[in-house]
Order: C-alpha cells, then structure tokens, then sequence
C-alpha cells in the first residue's frame, strides 16, 4: 500500500527574479513540501526531465523563453503533459493573458501579489490529487498482483476438477452395464416387455403389451402366445413379417443387443410404428436360456422425422433457391450441407463437408485464422457465430467482403443440435465504410491542422494590434482606436472559436477501453474551483445533491459540468444573484443529472435549436459572451454514451437542464 506519510510532494516554481522564487518559498512551507526552484525555462525543463512534479508554478515573462512558450512545450511531451500549471503575471491584460495562458492547457491564472490563503489553497488541492494518483497507482499494482494469485489458485482447482471428472467418468462406465435394463424399463409409458424362457418355451409378457403394440388380444391369442416365442410376430405388419422373424431368429444366438423397427397393424387398421430391442442371456456353453425383448412405441418420433425430413426437404429447396449462400452444420460444428449458390461460388461438393477448415483455400490469409477461430468458439461457447471475411470470387478473379452469420438450433434440453448458417456479400458496404472512415480521418486531420494553425496569426493579430495601440495612442483618433477595439476583440473571439471547435471534433476521439466509473462528487469539484472566480464576482449560490457514479471520461463529464454550470452562472438575470443546484436521479438504466438556475430563461421555440453548432440567441458582442458551440459539445459527449440532453425553461424564471447517462454505456 502506498504510504502517504512518508511521500514528499515536488512542486517546480519558474521565475527569473530570485526574489519571487524565495516569495513563493515562504508562502508554501510545507513539510509535505518539496519546493525545487528554476530561475529561466532552461532549468525548469531540466528539472521536470529528472523529477516528477504534482504542480509547476509558472510567471508569464521571463527573458529568452518566456512562461506561455515553456507551457506550450510542457504540454506537448507526453511525460510532462499531465503536470497542472498555475501562471503568476504582475502584469494583467483582462482579455489578452487569461486566455492565453489557458489556451498553453494551463489550470489557474493568478496575479502578483498572490494571495497567500489562495495559493495556499490551491496548490493544496493539486497536492491531494497528487497524492490520489499515487494511491491509485499502488492499489492498482496490489489488484494485479491478487488477481494474479487468484488465476493461480482457478487453475490448479481447474486441474483438480479434470481429475475428479476423470474418476467420475470411470466409475461411471464401471456402472453403465449394471443400470442398463433398469434404464431401458424405465424409458416411457409407452415402453413394455417381453420375457422369453427358452428353456422351458414360455413367454411372459407386461401387462400393457397389447396397449402399447396397439391391440386387445383374444383369449386364444393370449394362450398362444404364452405357449411359444412364434407369436411375437403375430401383429406385425404383412410387409415387414418376414424381416422381424428372420432377425429376431438370428438374435437368439447374439452376444450383445441388437435393435429393430417395424410396424404393427392394430385395431381400425391403425399402424404403429415400434422398436424392439433384444437381449439374450446364455449358459456357460454359450446356450441361450432367456431373452428379453423391450418395445418401445416410437410412432410419433416416426412421423416427426417424416416431417423433419420433408422439412428439411423444403428448406433445402428454398435454400438453393436463394441468391444468398447457405449453409449448416451439426452440434458439433461439422458442416453438412451447402445450398446451390454456395457449390457455386466454389466449386465445393459433398465430398468436402465436415471440417470448417475446408474454407481454408477460398479465405484471405489475413482473414483466415480469425474467421475460424471465431466459429470454433462459438461451437465451444453455443453463443451465436458472427464474423467478415474476404472469400476468393472466381468470377471477378479477387477477394470480396462477406458477413458469415450462424445461430444454434437447441432442442428442448437446450443443447445445441444444428447450426445454420449464412453468408452475405457486404463488399459495397465495406468499400462505403472505408471510403467514409477515411473521409471522417481527412475531416478530423483538417479540422485540427486548421484549429492549430490558426492560433497562432490570431495571437499575433491581436498582439500586435495591442502594441501600435499603445504605441500611437497619442496620436489616434477615436475612430481609430474603435476600429483597432474591433480588431482586437474579433482575433480573440475568432481564437476562443478556433478553441471550441477543436474541443468539438476532440469530443468523439476518446479509447473506449479507458471508460471506468468515475465519482461524479469529485469531478464537479474541481469544476467548481475552475469556476470560482465567476461565482464570486455574481455572487453566486451553488447548492448540490450527492452525485453518483458513473462510467464516462472524467474529461467529458468535466465538460458537461463545466459548460451547464458555466452558462448557468453567464444568463443569469439583471440584479439577481444566481442560485445554482445540482442533483441527479435513478432512472431506469441510467442516471439522470439536473442542473437548474433561475437564469433569464429559454424560449419554448429555442429549446432545440440552441443545441446545434454555432446556434446563439444573443447578438455577438452583446452582454452574453460565448462561441455557440459550449452545448453542441455537451450533445456529442452525451450521445456518445447512448444518453440524452434536453431542456425544460420558463422566460424570466430559469432553466433546467437535464442529461442522462446509462448505467453502463453505449457508444455510438
């Protein structure tokens, strides 16, 4: 377990006047403190190259590499992109250095002289997350190493267990033989018995020997057949008389049992079909004493493999008929029929059933080994076969795209009897796909090169139009400086939507594999830290419900927050403070999150529309700031879960939004 006594905290302060480093010194002396100093960017990246740091306090301007450009490396290398930033300026641009030092990835803005309770507060907060991560770590390699003993200890009990099924299986053949009259006898009521005694020429019958078989006998046919084995056959049909006597005359001298089917003619000309089978018992000299002949009425299993027979019959018929390939195979994977279309397309003939690696020579080699892999699981698991594949089309002379689909047919134990299977051609689709995912790739490449490259001239823009600002000042005419405001307040609004619009194509570009249940308490905590300055300056109350878990990117859910939250604190009305709360409820297979203020409100004829891309109700440059792109972004995060977002507002009194999460997530 990690020991978070012992562990020291490294925090890396950047600043080319000593003085500050010392300042900072003094504010966090801390025992849990390790402070490193680095009076330039050369030394700051040398230090966070041979150390790992839980914060990195940054100033703006420094000489050579100033603060914005060391942040913009830190972030770039995968080592160091994780480290939190918090810059320090005595200087202070309103528009300019906030948003620049948050466009580097950076957490915190502050402004010299620091408060000290404040930066106390705020670098204890990344601290503990420090310390979170490190306890996390250690907890996981703890899990490993248990999960690792438990996979040991599963298979030596699996070892175990083979060796006891193996002693169940001998002694279970040891007893076969003894049960197998008591197991014949006790088949159905529709199961009866002979008994033969060759020894003295009797013959003893059950009691419900006629019933079965289907007649009720007369007297002298009871006393004819109790005198003698030569009336077992009285019954039997005229076709199949001869063949019962001639077998059952040779199984008299049989040493295992032997089986037969045949037919009986009952009362009303009624046929029934039974199936006797014969066991003899024998002296030491091999001669026969006594037998026993068990009959079973097996009429209705009769009719239904006639039906199952013209069944299949029509199926087939059906099946060749089709321009799909079709195919099945038994319980246990081995195929045994392929309709006309697939002999075909392969020239395979019946001489070829059976193994599924017949498919060997029509399937692409980069295919092969998955496709049959997949199928052999699916016989193993019962579990239905789905799997695409390229198969060689003699016709075109090429591989194209199939779909091979299967599903078992189970019978009334639930064992897995029959399989059929198609194969459809998806080699359009496939092709569209591709076409369409390397169109998506171009779209997604483009909208980052731009997003990138468009950053920079709109700084510069902005930069420079501030500096002939304020170097001609004197010198302007109020026109002049109005037309430069204009140019200015459009660079740094045309950069917080270059901004957005790359948070937006980013949305989608996330491992699915990383989805875990995150605590929703402890990201809408680090929201509101984000968020305080704004709360305080509109004197803001937020209230909160106990949040649940929930199986998301904690980045998405810190969107969502960031983005609800945010504009319940922007709309809010003129000379009320806003009241905030935040809750979520159970629902059935999902979460569902309510954030609700009492804001200036939402049209019932915008509800919708405020969710698409760029859609703003408020003119630009007006009292509400924003790009129109913050809830477009909330959509795409919540409808790649498989979730909902919606509104429910009244004018003048305030928004609810709603958003749902499943319980557990699909992604679309």
């Amino acid at each position: 377990m990690f020991a978070r006594e012992a562990a020291r905290i490294n925090i890396l302060i950047v600043d080319d006047e000593p003085k500050n480093l010392s300042v900072l010194e003094t504010l966090l002396d801390d025992a849990r403190y390790r402070i490193v100093r680095a009076e330039s960017a050369d030394k700051a990246l040398l230090a966070l190259i041979a150390d790992e740091f839980a914060l990195l306090i940054l100033d703006v301007r420094m000489p050579g590499m100033n603060g914005l450009e060391l942040a913009h490396m830190i972030k770039a290398r995968k080592k160091t992109a994780h480290v939190p930033i918090i810059f320090l300026s005595a200087y202070y641009n309103e528009d300019q250095h906030p948003m620049e030092a948050y466009s580097t990835g950076a957490v915190d803005f502050l402004h010299k002289p620091v408060n000290a309770s404040i930066l106390r507060s705020k670098v204890a907060v990344f601290a503990e997350l420090h310390l979170r991560n490190l306890e996390n770590a250690a907890v996981n390699r703890e899990l490993l190493a248990e999960i690792a003993q438990r996979r040991q200890i599963s298979e030596q009990l699996s070892r175990l267990n083979e060796t006891l099924e193996e002693r169940v299986r001998e002694r279970t053949e040891a007893l076969r033989e003894k049960e197998l009259r008591l197991r014949q006898a006790a088949d159905s009521a529709r199961l009866t018995y002979v008994e033969v005694d060759f020894l003295h020429g009797q013959v003893r019958k059950a009691e419900n020997f006629a019933t079965v078989m289907g007649y009720s006998p007369t007297a002298d046919e009871e006393a004819q057949m109790a005198s003698g084995p030569g009336q077992l056959i009285l019954h039997v049909l005229e076709q199949d008389r001869e063949r019962v006597a001639q077998r059952l005359s040779a199984n008299v001298s049989a040493t295992v049992p032997a089986k037969i089917d045949y037919r009986v003619l009952g009362e009303n000309q009624v046929v029934r079909w039974i199936q006797s089978e014969w066991f003899v018992e024998s002296d030491a000299d091999g001669k026969p004493e006594s037998a026993i002949l068990i009959n079973l009425d097996v009429t209705e299993r009769k009719e239904a493999g006639d039906r199952l027979r013209e069944s299949e019959e029509r199926y087939r018929q059906l099946a060749d008929s089709m321009p799909q390939m079709v195919w099945t195979a038994n319980g246990s994977g081995e195929l045994d029929y392929y309709n006309a279309r697939w002999c075909e397309f392969t020239e395979i003939g019946p001489e070829q059933y059976g193994n599924f690696a017949n498919w060997l020579p029509m399937l692409h080699p980069n295919d092969a080994d998955r496709t049959i892999s997949a199928w052999r699981t699916s016989v193993n698991a019962g579990t239905p076969y789905r799997a695409e594949c390229r198969l060689w089309d003699r016709r075109l002379n090429c591989y194209a795209w199939y779909l091979g689909s299967a599903v078992p047919v189970r019978n009334d134990l639930g064992q897995v009897v029959r399989w059929i299977g198609t194969c459809t051609e998806i080699d359009e689709q496939k092709r569209t796909e591709e076409a369409l995912r390397r169109a998506n790739l171009a779209l997604e490449d483009f909208a980052y090169a731009a997003s990138h490259d468009l950053q920079e001239p709109l700084r510069n823009m902005a930069i420079y139009t501030q500096l002939l600002k304020h170097k001609l000042d004197a010198q302007l005419t109020v026109e002049a400086a109005g037309f430069m405001k204009v140019i200015i307040d459009g660079a740094q609004r045309m950069a917080r939507l270059v901004s957005d619009l790359l948070a937006f194509t980013e949305v989608s570009n996330f491992d699915r594999r990383e989805v875990s249940a995150i605590d929703a308490n402890e990201v809408l905590d680090r929201v509101l830290i984000d968020l305080e300055q704004a709360a305080l300056e509109s004197g803001a109350e937020i209230t909160r419900d106990e949040l649940p878990s929930v199986s998301v990117q904690e980045v998405h859910l810190q969107q969502l927050f960031q983005n609800l939250v945010g504009n319940a604190l922007k709309y809010r009305r003129d000379g009320r403070a806003p009241r905030v709360h935040i809750s979520a409820h159970r629902q059935t297979g999902e979460w569902q999150f309510c954030i609700n203020d009492n804001g200036i409100g939402v049209a019932p004829e915008h509800r919708e529309k405020i969710f698409g891309i760029f859609k703003r109700l408020h003119a630009k440059g007006g009292k509400y700031e924003g790009t129109g792109i913050g809830l477009a972004i909330c959509q795409r995060i919540v409808g790649n879960y498989g979730g909902r977002i919606w509104l429910e507002s009244e004018v003048g009194q305030g928004t609810t939004c709603h958003f749902t999460i499943p319980y557990e997530a699909t992604f679309h």
